[in-house]
């Protein structure tokens, strides 16, 4: 290189060196325009600490959908190690889980409710489904309807109702 001269050098980033961090929500939604991929923010085999700041401040705002509440407000589901080491693409999850409620189940005979037999509130949880009751089968009836339900946050609203209804053959 003669005197005055200037070489320039060029550094490309090999990307296989880098990770990208992808974002999931369960039982949400996400809820702005941020990314749910950030791509190649994050080197391979570097401690994780060191990037923590990253993920955290691009982690798109999510929603929980109706009934849930969150679990846990972001983990890390692949992608650094036990040591805290980064090994691959990082998965981090942003988790929302069903909110307590009650429900009653109430028994009818020949439409009228016996609430003698009503049972509850027992617990449960938002969007479970109930299908179990007592068999309250009284002589003389049979089982006309038991129909299942899917339980919503308002307590109210989880009601199961059983029917039961005279048998005709023996009148």
């Amino acid at each position: 290189v003669k005197d005055g001269n200037t070489i320039k050098v060029y550094y490309v980033r090999n990307q296989s060196d880098w990770a990208n961090v992808t974002y999931e929500v369960v039982n949400g939604t996400f809820t702005d325009s941020n990314p749910t991929t950030l791509t190649g923010v994050i080197r391979i085999g570097a401690d994780y600490s060191d990037f923590e700041s990253v993920v955290e401040a691009g982690k798109p705002a999510t929603a929980p959908n109706t009934g849930y509440e969150l679990d846990q407000d972001w983990a890390i589901v692949e992608g650094v190690n036990d040591a805290g080491v980064i090994t691959k693409d990082i998965i981090v999850r942003i988790s929302y889980k069903p909110k307590d409620t009650t429900y009653v189940v109430e028994y009818y005979y020949d439409g009228v409710i016996d609430n003698s037999l009503t049972e509850g509130p027992l617990n449960g949880k938002v969007d479970e489904a109930i299908s179990q009751y007592t068999n309250n089968l009284k002589a003389g009836y049979k089982l006309v309807s038991a129909t299942p339900i899917t339980l919503v946050e308002d307590a109210a609203q989880n009601v199961m109702k059983v029917y039961y209804n005279t048998l005709e053959d023996l009148y």
